[in-house]
């Protein structure tokens, strides 16, 4: 038997941990925080779900909320940066 190496979340990036959200190799919060006193911060949360969770694309989230698609990504990005750093986002992938 052989000792599982962790993932790196911090070394991850808004598609790679996307993509681990949706294969449940890592949790995300079943209430997603609000980060920082920036305005739209009652926004962000919001972007991360539908990015994280619900798998939609930063130009369809963008459209919705009336961003550019840069600013959505840097809205995501912002809030993942966050929640793996405070420990909203952990590694729960089997140790097998």
């Amino acid at each position: 038997m052989t000792g599982r190496v962790p993932i790196d979340l911090a070394s991850y990036g808004n598609r790679d941990l996307q993509d681990a959200v949706r294969r449940n190799a890592v949790c995300f919060p079943s209430q997603a925080p609000e980060f920082g006193t920036k305005p739209r911060r009652d926004v962000q949360w919001r972007l991360a779900v539908l990015y994280f969770v619900r798998g939609w694309s930063t130009g369809l989230i963008a459209r919705r909320y009336g961003l550019t698609r840069e600013r959505c990504c840097q809205i995501i990005s912002d809030w993942r940066m966050r929640a793996v750093n405070m420990g909203y986002i952990q590694d729960v992938t089997p140790d097998d």
